[in-house]
C-alpha cells in the first residue's frame, strides 16, 4: 500500500518497496501489477513486460486478466511511440498473440501486420518473386484480423496474380507457338 502512494514520486523506490512486500507475502498476486507500473515510470518496458507477463500466471483470474489488458496496452502505447520499424514490428506481434488470446477481432497488431504483408506481396511481386509473394500471401491469411479484411486484400492479390501470369504468358507465346 505504501508503495502505491510512493510511485508517483519515486518509482525506483516503490520497486524496492513492492519486492520486499513480494518476499514477505508470498501470496501477493498484486505485485507483479504495481511492479510493471513502477518500471512503465522509470521507462524500463523489458521489466514491466516481463512483470505483466508473470502476472498472467496468477491464480487469481482477474489479477491475470487484468495483467492481459495491461500488457495489451503497453505494447499499443509503445507501439505508438516508437519510430523503429523492426521494434514495431515486433510489438504488433506480441499484441497479435494478446489479440488472440482476449479474442480482440480488429486491434492494432494484426491491422499492422496485415497492411504490412500487403505492402510486401505487392513488393515482391513488382521484382517478379512469387515464392516470396505467396508466402507473404500466407502471412496475410495467417494474421489475426477480420475475415472482410483479408478477403479483400486476397482478392486484390488474386487480380495482381492472374494478370502477372497473363503478362508473362503473353510475353512467352511467341516462343510457344515456334516451338509448336
Amino acid at each position: 500500500l505504501r508503495a502505491r502512494r510512493v510511485m508517483q514520486e519515486d518509482p525506483k523506490q516503490a520497486i524496492e518497496l513492492i519486492k520486499e512486500a513480494a518476499q514477505d507475502e508470498k501470496s501477493c498476486d498484486q505485485c507483479p501489477l504495481y511492479l510493471a507500473m513502477a518500471y512503465e515510470k522509470l521507462n524500463n518496458i523489458p521489466s514491466a513486460i516481463q512483470s505483466l507477463k508473470s502476472a498472467t500466471g496468477s491464480k487469481n483470474q482477474n489479477i491475470a486478466n487484468n495483467a492481459l489488458a495491461e500488457l495489451y496496452n503497453l505494447y499499443r502505447n509503445n507501439f505508438i511511440k516508437s519510430s523503429d520499424t523492426q521494434k514495431r514490428f515486433t510489438l504488433a506481434q506480441e499484441a497479435q498473440k494478446l489479440e488472440r488470446k482476449l479474442k480482440i477481432a480488429d486491434g492494432f497488431g494484426g491491422g499492422f501486420l496485415l497492411k504490412f504483408y500487403k505492402n510486401q506481396f505487392k513488393k515482391e511481386m513488382k521484382n517478379h518473386k512469387l515464392k516470396k509473394a505467396i508466402q507473404s500471401l500466407k502471412n496475410i491469411l495467417a494474421t489475426f484480423a477480420p475475415a472482410s479484411r483479408k478477403k479483400n486484400i486476397i482478392k486484390d492479390a488474386n487480380r495482381q496474380l492472374r494478370a502477372y501470369f497473363i503478362k508473362e504468358f503473353s510475353a512467352r507465346l511467341p516462343q510457344i507457338k515456334a516451338d509448336l
